[in-house]
């Protein structure tokens, strides 16, 4: 169970890292035109969403990487000191 955690931010960073390539490849820099004027021209606001929420479950999965590792110290320190 604490690998799970550790898991989700690696597929978080690979995620943002697939958002960066594909945004490259597509071409980001062909809607600084203007106004949007067809669907396809909000391409790039769908890579940058994917990689913003890329971060945030990265945080998430992090924070509870951080309080699975601390519980089962804690749980831990409490047996040993019980058991004097």
């Amino acid at each position: 169970i604490k690998l799970l955690p550790l898991s989700g931010i690696i597929a978080c960073y690979s995620a943002m890292v697939v958002m960066i390539h594909f945004g490259f490849n597509h071409g980001i820099s062909q809607y600084q035109g203007g106004p949007a004027e067809s669907s396809s021209d909000y391409t790039p606001i769908l890579f940058v969403a994917g990689a913003v929420l890329s971060l945030l479950y990265s945080y998430y999965f992090l924070q509870s990487y951080t309080t699975f590792s601390e519980s089962f110290r804690l749980k831990k320190e409490f047996e040993a000191n019980t058991l004097l």
